[in-house]
C-alpha cells in the first residue's frame, strides 16, 4: 500500500497538498529567496556526508522514496541504499534504524507507531528513532469510493446512501442479476473488505453488496482485476462505484475530477460503518479521527460529490512521512530541514507509481532502477519546487 518522501506542511491547507483531484496542483512555493536551480544533470552541492536509506518492501513507496534520495544527492549527500535490493518489513526496518545500521527511511505511516513503540523485536525504540513531524506527503494516504462522474452528474448523485435508497439507481449497478447493486471492493482477506461490508450492514443498505475480488491461480491480483472492470465501465460512461486508496496507480488512472469523482457518504453512515464488528476492534480506528469525528473531508470540491455533510470519504486520512536514526538526524540539520520542506501530493505520487507499474517489471532490482529513472525525470521537470527545498537545506 504505500510510497515515500518527506515534507513540511506549508502555509496552506493540506487539501492543496494532497490534491486528490484529476489535475496535479503544484505544492505551494516557499517565501524564501530563489537560489540557483539544481537539476539531476548538474553536480550536487558541497559534500555533506553519507546517508544510508533503507526501503520498505511495498512497491508504492519506490518512486517517492527515490525522489527524496535524488534530492538528498543534490543537497550533497552520498546516498547508500541499505539492504534495499530486497526491501524490508517494518519490524526489521525500524530495528535497523534504532541500531544505527541505517539512517533514514521514507514511507512512514501512522499505523507504524506500534513497531516504534514496542512492537518490534527490540522493544520500544522511540528514543533512538525520530519520526519527522512535517510529512512529505500530507494526507497522502486516503481511502474512499469513486463513482462514474457522468452518471453522478446526470442523476445528481451526491452520496452512497442515496444510491441504496433509490431502486432505479441501485439496479443499474447490478452486475450478476441478483437484484443488488455491486460496489467494486476488496479481496476477502483484506481489511477494507470487512469495512465495506460493515458500511453496508450497519447502514442497512439492503440494495447494495460488495463485489469482492477472489484470489486464484488464474487471478492472482483480484483488486487490480476488479478495478480494471470499473475503469472499463467508466470509459464507456456506464454507472459504477469502486473502492480506491492513494497512492495507487488505480487512483491515477481513474482521472478523478474528470471521469470519476470521490463519492461521499454521510457522517452518520461513516459512524455506523465504524462499528465494524466484522474485524477485531470496534469502533474501527481507520474511520474515526482522534477527536471522534468520522472520516476525511479535506478534498477539493471539484473532485468530490457534496453530500448532506459536504465531501465525506468515510475513511480517515494519513500523512506519509519519514523516520531517521535520532543521532544521525541531530548531526545533519540541513538534511532535516530539507526533509521537512519537501511536499508531494497524492496525485503526482500516484502518477509516478502508475508509470512504474506500466513497465510491468517483476524483478525488485529492476523496479528500483526504474524508480530512480522516473524520480530523476520528475525532479528535472519541477525545478522551482526543487530549488525551494534545496534552499531549506542551504540555510541550515
Amino acid at each position: 500500500m504505500v510510497a515515500i518522501a518527506l515534507v513540511t506542511v506549508a502555509c496552506t491547507s493540506s487539501a492543496d497538498s494532497a490534491d486528490l483531484g484529476s489535475s496535479t496542483t503544484t505544492a505551494p512555493r516557499s517565501t524564501v529567496p530563489p537560489t540557483t536551480i539544481a537539476t539531476t544533470t548538474r553536480a550536487p552541492s558541497e559534500p555533506q556526508g553519507g546517508v544510508r536509506v533503507i526501503r520498505p518492501n511495498w512497491d508504492s513507496a519506490l518512486v517517492s522514496s527515490s525522489v527524496v534520495m535524488v534530492l538528498l544527492e543534490l543537497a550533497g549527500y552520498e546516498v547508500d541504499e541499505f539492504e534495499s535490493r530486497s526491501g524490508v518489513t517494518p519490524d526489521y526496518l525500524y530495528g535497523r534504524l534504532a541500531l544505527g545500521e541505517a539512517d533514514l527511511t521514507l514511507d512512514v505511516w501512522p499505523n507504524h507507531t506500534g513497531w516504534i513503540e514496542g512492537g518490534g523485536p527490540l522493544g520500544p525504540v522511540g528514543d533512538l528513532v525520530t519520526v519527522i513531524e512535517s510529512p512529505h506527503q500530507p494526507d497522502g494516504g486516503v481511502q474512499g469510493f469513486l463513482i462514474t462522474k457522468s452518471w453522478a452528474d446526470e442523476y445528481d448523485i451526491t452520496h452512497l446512501g442515496q444510491i441504496n435508497d433509490d431502486p432505479n439507481l441501485a439496479v443499474v449497478l447490478d452486475l450478476d442479476d441478483d437484484g443488488l447493486g455491486e460496489i467494486y471492493g476488496c479481496p476477502e482477506e483484506w481489511t477494507c473488505d470487512d469495512i465495506i461490508n460493515s458500511f453496508i450492514y450497519f447502514n442497512e443498505w439492503t440494495s447494495l453488496e460488495q463485489l469482492s475480488g477472489v484470489k486464484t491461480t488464474l487471478n492472482p491480483a483480484p483488486y487490480a482485476g476488479t478495478f480494471e472492470d470499473f475503469l472499463a465501465r467508466v470509459e464507456r460512461g456506464e454507472p459504477a462505484v469502486a473502492y480506491v486508496w492513494t497512492p495507487t496507480s488505480q487512483f491515477a488512472r481513474a482521472e478523478v475530477g474528470t471521469k470519476t469523482m470521490w463519492l461521499s457518504v454521510t457522517n452518520e453512515a461513516a459512524l455506523r460503518g465504524a462499528e465494524n464488528r466484522f474485524y477485531p476492534g470496534s469502533p474501527d480506528p481507520s474511520l474515526l479521527n482522534d477527536d471522534g469525528s468520522p472520516g476525511f473531508t479535506n478534498v477539493p470540491p471539484a473532485s468530490c460529490t457534496q453530500g448532506p455533510d459536504g465531501c465525506q470519504l468515510g475513511w480517515t486520512g494519513s500523512d506519509i512521512t519519514a523516520a531517521a536514526n535520532t543521532a544521525w538526524l541531530e548531526q545533519n540539520p540541513s538534511a532535516r530541514a530539507m526533509l521537512e520542506a519537501i511536499e508531494l501530493n497524492a496525485t503526482e505520487v500516484s502518477e509516478m507509481f502508475a508509470e512504474l507499474e506500466a513497465r510491468e517489471l517483476e524483478d525488485w532490482d529492476e523496479k528500483i532502477e526504474a524508480s530512480w529513472e522516473i524520480a530523476r525525470a520528475w525532479v528535472d521537470n519541477n525545478p522551482d519546487r526543487v530549488n525551494d527545498w534545496l534552499y531549506a537545506a542551504l540555510v541550515n
